[in-house]
């Protein structure tokens, strides 16, 4: 056979091939159009759950079985036979500061696994059709964990098993005003692997898995032995140090008229010093960046820190006026500044006077243009009620709402509430709450936001404008009646996000008559048709009995209950616009948001003369502690 004869035969081979994949992606393509129609498409897993086959409501009603699971009974943690539960759904006295460790975003997971195979380019869709019938299709769980707070949790609750590794270091006290330095021993721990913790636990999420962590431990030993240290050497090293003082951290804010002069003394900077190895490896007297840092932190980034400012506008005599100018924002460089401090105490810098580095911090916010606004008229108003309300949640609320009045957003722009509120703290304004920390109530900030985040959904919705973030509460909460059609906040997750579509600058202007507070967004119409379903309700669920916590902040026999219990519950309603209706042009987007509530327990706290402590539960033979999310 000829060389020729060989390729055409080899070409021809490969045609036939092609040809039979070809045949085969379109023959899948066609079986599972006409057979999986409004069901997920075969081999569609979330985690290790197989929902290939189900229909949207069938795999909901599921994976929402999973899900409850997972937040029922909580977090579970063992350890040498010893058992910790971390609830990830309450936390707090009041159900308006209630923030999950853990949100499930269920129904964004299952529209992604529903529309794989279901673009609008038919040549992806046939191949992720040919997929589905040979591969399984993998989708992640959408879903946010407060990794901040779980770990402060993990913190509070694994002190009991176990010991921070204590390094070795220095004792410095003066006589006749020379420091006299001594050595303290590091002790050596078995201390719990944290990220193995959180590990397996995002693992199991991922798989909508209820949650069991084994904990395991390792040995750490202190980076520096008491026997390495020199003390005739450190001595010298220290003295040395000390010898600098005292010099001066010096700043100066034109725009915030902020000066700092603050002298430094070696009373303080012995709490900067501690032991470090040298590139020898010989161990020394060092500077701590770690401990300079927490105390810039802690003491000067108050003072130099503030957040980028927007300008802020309002309408009068019917044309948008300005009321505050736009500043770029300021924030303490803590590594540059501990670096100029170490460099001057270690004779590289001979000045005394230290300059802090602060850098500014660029405006995201939409430059204020120099032409008219075009902002006409109305185009939507966020209704909501606060009747009822407590008095340090009526301030948080104004607080909240003065943050977004006045504010512009551009054509175009993606409008975030947690970036226009700031920071949430009592610098701000705000008032706290009480929340529950073992058997503690602890003022926590943010009691109220929702209400503010609850009505700027209902004004971007009444407004005919594409939400791309809102996620119901974890609790019915009678403020934001009807049901579904609140938007929970909480710093930084969850947000309420929306766009500026109108293609013309929309201003925000809100106002409270009584109980009622209003948003309304000015801009300038357009032919676009806005559709609100009625929410439905449905699957009501009773919340379980009231838990009582013992505390010694009330006094013995005292009881404080803030809320009572509420029913858990699933809705949702249909939210569509039309633009250009009746034209060649026109064009429908739908969304349904949809809420799952689930039922609050009524907490109380009880006052007694002295803790009970934990009350044992026997589940398997294990002893149990239920940890109430703070």
């Amino acid at each position: 056979m000829s060389v020729h004869h060989k390729i055409k035969k080899t070409f021809w081979l490969l045609i036939t091939v092609l040809a039979l994949l070809a045949c085969l992606a379109l023959g899948a393509y066609f079986y599972l159009v006409r057979n999986f129609d409004n069901r997920f498409y075969p081999r569609v897993f979330i985690g290790n759950n197989n929902i290939g086959g189900l229909s949207l409501v069938e795999a909901k009603k599921e994976l929402q079985v999973k899900v409850d699971n997972i937040f029922n009974p909580g977090f579970k943690f063992v350890y040498n036979g010893q058992v910790k539960i971390i609830d990830p759904k309450q936390n707090g006295l009041s159900i308006d500061v209630a923030a999950p460790l853990l949100d499930i975003n269920l129904d964004e997971t299952l529209d992604t696994a529903y529309k794989f195979g279901r673009s609008e380019n038919i040549s992806n869709d046939i191949l992720s059709h040919f997929q589905a019938l040979l591969f399984t299709k993998s989708v992640s769980l959408k879903y946010y964990l407060a990794i901040d707070r779980l770990n402060a949790l993990l913190n509070d609750n694994f002190k009991d098993w176990e010991q921070a590794v204590r390094e070795t270091s220095l004792k410095i006290e003066f006589n006749n005003n020379r420091p006299i330095v001594s050595v303290i021993p590091g002790v050596a721990s078995a201390i719990i692997d944290r990220d193995l913790a959180l590990n397996n636990l995002q693992a199991q999420i991922n798989n909508l898995e209820p949650v069991v962590v084994n904990l395991k431990s390792r040995q750490v030993e202190p980076n520096i032995k008491a026997d390495e240290v020199n003390v005739d050497l450190v001595q010298l090293q220290v003295e040395k140090i000390l010898a600098r003082t005292p010099f001066v951290l010096h700043y100066e804010d034109d725009l915030s008229t902020t000066t700092i002069n603050l002298k430094i003394k070696k009373e303080l900077l012995v709490n900067w010093i501690g032991l470090g190895r040298d590139n020898s490896g010989t161990v020394s007297a060092t500077i701590d960046n770690v401990k300079i840092n927490d105390w810039l932190q802690t003491r000067i980034a108050s003072l130099t820190d503030y957040e980028p400012a927007p300008a802020r506008f309002e309408i009068k005599n019917n044309r948008v006026s300005s009321f505050g100018v736009s500043r770029d924002g300021r924030k303490l460089n803590l590594e540059l500044s501990a670096n100029k401090i170490k460099d001057y105490l270690n004779g590289i810098a001979t000045s005394s006077v230290v300059e802090l580095t602060v850098d500014s911090v660029k405006s995201n916010y939409a430059a204020t243009p120099s032409n008219n606004f075009q902002i006409t008229e109305i185009i939507g108003t966020g209704h909501s009620n606060f009747v009822g309300s407590p008095k340090n949640r009526l301030q948080n609320i104004a607080v909240g709402s003065a943050a977004i009045n006045g504010l512009l957003i551009a054509p175009g722009e993606e409008f975030s509430l947690v970036k226009a509120l700031g920071n949430v703290d009592a610098a701000s304004g705000y008032l706290p709450e009480l929340v529950i920390k073992e058997n503690r109530t602890i003022p926590e900030y943010g009691g109220g936001l929702c209400q503010v985040g609850t009505t700027l959904f209902r004004a971007a919705i009444e407004s005919g404008l594409p939400v791309t973030s809102r996620r119901s509460h974890s609790y019915r909460v009678s403020y934001y009646e009807p049901a579904g059609m609140d938007a929970a906040v909480y710093i930084p997750n969850p947000d309420v996000k929306f766009i500026n579509d109108t293609g013309n600058y929309i201003l925000i202007q809100t106002r409270t008559v009584k109980n009622d507070l209003y948003f309304d967004f000015w801009g300038v119409k357009d032919d676009r048709k806005i559709n609100i379903t009625v929410p439905v309700v449905y699957n009501i669920v009773k919340p379980p009995a009231p838990k009582l916590l013992e505390t010694l902040d009330l006094a013995p026999g005292v009881k404080k209950c803030t809320e009572h219990s509420h029913n858990g519950a699933d809705a949702y309603f249909d939210y569509t616009v039309t633009y250009h209706p009746s034209s060649t042009d026109e064009k429908v987007a739908k969304q349904r948001f949809a809420s799952h509530y689930v039922p609050w327990q009524e907490v109380c706290l009880i006052g007694v003369s002295q803790l009970s402590g934990a009350t044992p539960n026997v589940n398997n033979g294990e002893a149990t502690t239920t940890v109430p999310v703070n």
